[in-house]
């Protein structure tokens, strides 16, 4: 069995309250969330550099909280002039 690197993360988004849908994001809107590329989401998945799940051979969806969550982390502002 091949294990994705957030077993933890997938399991509490699919436990999560249904008023919060979706709990799960596609690659095309993680890449919209990110302001990127599907191909560079894709990327980041063979680094596992982005939380995921793995559903089946090729379906792969992302834990909307724990995208979120990366965005929180890993977002940097570049202000211009200072």
């Amino acid at each position: 069995k091949r294990s994705t690197m957030n077993e933890s993360a997938c399991k509490s988004a699919a436990d999560t309250d249904h008023q919060e849908l979706p709990a799960f994001w596609n690659k095309r809107e993680v890449a919209h969330q990110l302001g990127v590329s599907v191909r560079t989401v894709d990327n980041l998945i063979q680094r596992k550099a982005l939380p995921f799940c793995r559903l089946g051979g090729r379906l792969v969806r992302f834990p909307r909280e724990a995208v979120l969550e990366h965005i929180r982390r890993h977002l940097t502002i570049n202000a211009r002039g200072q």
